[in-house]
């Protein structure tokens, strides 16, 4: 019971994966858009003010307020609350600094409690009243910021040493915009992001989660085996498009296949022509020619008779064993066994056994320790050394071949060779496929070529080369 439910958990933990990581991409976005959104708006704001601020303009009309309200702060210029109140009066209601209105963190009704906005009337150099609360939070809240500050000063004319100064310090960018940035109201914004993406994520989200649904389970039919089956979604958008790929991409797999299908039947046929052409045809035709010395001995000699009789024997069980290799693909684990230089011996015994050509095999202990740990190999070697024996036997009328094996650093080569007529170019199509055979055969060999040549004894020379 406890893994059932353990397993439901872990199914629906699943199902909603996706629906959480929407979800959470949504909410990472809405906050970058937030982000950006102020970061633009305070550039904008920032560039908006400095315009106002320097343009000529802006300085005339308010050097007119400060020089008629330097007038009402001479009055009041001994009675400190009361010329704090006048200066204070003249920033709340100047027309002029009105460019500073509502302006985020460079507004003037946030400037101005902060002390980034001052007025000072001063008299032969010495400040009689100002208006600067919390100058010591601001010296420090400003300490290392990005800040522009204005000045601007305005003599009394009637009283002459008198004056008032205007300080307004504007922050910059990235002061600005990290000061903006903690003025949002985000305990309003969170509440509002997360209900908003929320109920898209639930509108959203299951859509996309049946439609990847569907694709999964048309996939996972691939995957064992059923390419027939396609994904069903017709819709005219980016999954939808992804969707029609994927099914053309399936149509294209299933002609593929059927190529290789095709190609691997006809492979498969020309591999088994093959082997039965370099094996057991080879076989019956020198048991062909030793049926017919029996059949002239039968009367004159009966030793001889009897001894190409135990050889036909020997050759029909070769014979089998060919038939049966061809079948079961068994020849390459003979040589694996047994060595090439053996399987080699036993093949062109029985080969020219009831034939007057003398053979010889010259391969190292080195050489047949290299070809057991290379059954596949040796398996092609093997049988080109038996259908150039074979074609020997038949066309080059030869009484002597020799089959050496040779290494030169990593460069090997087999030689075959007799003593016959030779080999005619012209005449090549005599031996039928066996030269065809046995070049597609040493093309199969790791840099593999073959060639034939005329041998030192007037006759014929295979010569196969390839790389280990």
């Amino acid at each position: 019971m406890a893994l059932k439910q353990s397993l439901r958990w872990w199914a629906r933990r699943k199902q909603l994966g996706m629906f959480w990581r929407f979800l959470v991409a949504m909410f990472l976005a809405s906050f970058i858009g937030l982000e950006i959104f102020v970061i633009l708006g305070s550039a904008y704001d920032e560039h908006k003010l400095i315009r106002k601020l320097d343009a000529p303009e802006f300085e005339a009309a308010l050097n007119a307020e400060l020089a008629k309200g330097a007038a009402i702060a001479h009055q009041t210029a001994g009675r400190d609350p009361s010329c704090a109140l006048v200066l204070q009066t003249l920033v709340f209601n100047s027309n002029a600094l009105k460019v500073l209105d509502n302006l985020g963190a460079n507004s003037r009704e946030r400037m101005a409690p902060a002390g980034r906005i001052s007025l000072a009337y001063l008299q032969d150099g010495q400040t009689l009243c100002r208006y600067a609360p919390n100058a010591a939070r601001r010296d420090a809240a400003l300490d290392g910021a990005s800040v522009s500050t204005y000045r601007y000063q305005v003599a009394n004319p009637a009283q002459p040493g008198e004056q008032l100064q205007l300080h307004v310090d504007v922050l910059r960018t990235p002061t600005l915009q990290w000061v903006a940035t903690k003025d949002m109201p985000w305990n309003a914004l969170v509440l509002f992001v997360a209900v908003l993406n929320l109920c898209c994520a639930i509108t959203l989200a299951p859509i996309l989660v049946r439609r990847i649904k569907r694709a999964e389970k048309v996939a996972r039919g691939w995957t064992e085996g059923d390419m027939h089956a396609r994904i069903d979604d017709s819709r005219n958008d980016e999954f939808g498009s992804l969707v029609r790929s994927f099914n053309t991409l399936a149509d294209s797999f299933v002609d593929v296949i059927k190529v290789k299908q095709e190609l691997a039947a006809v492979e498969e046929r020309n591999r088994l022509a093959r082997d039965l052409h370099d094996t057991a045809k080879q076989r019956a035709f020198a048991l062909n020619l030793q049926l017919t010395a029996l059949r002239t001995l039968a009367d004159s000699d009966p030793a001889e008779a009897s001894r190409l009789t135990r050889s036909a024997s020997s050759l029909v069980h070769h014979l089998q064993n060919d038939l049966s290799n061809v079948i079961r693909r068994l020849s390459a684990s003979t040589v694996a066994e047994l060595g090439m230089r053996e399987v080699l011996r036993q093949e062109v015994a029985s080969l020219f056994e009831g034939s007057a050509i003398d053979w010889q095999i010259h391969i190292s202990d080195d050489i047949d320790d290299l070809l057991r740990e290379a059954p596949h190999l040796a398996q092609q070697i093997l049988l080109i050394a038996i259908e150039a024996s074979a074609n020997v036997l038949r066309h080059a009328q030869a009484s002597r071949i020799v089959i050496a094996f040779q290494e030169s650093e990593d460069r090997y080569t087999l030689c075959i060779e007799d003593d016959g007529r030779g080999f005619d170019d012209q005449n090549s199509d005599a031996m039928g496929m066996g030269l065809s055979n046995m070049r597609l055969r040493a093309r199969s060999l790791p840099h593999g070529e073959l060639s034939v040549t005329g041998g030192s004894a007037g006759g014929a020379a295979v010569w196969v080369r390839f790389r280990l």
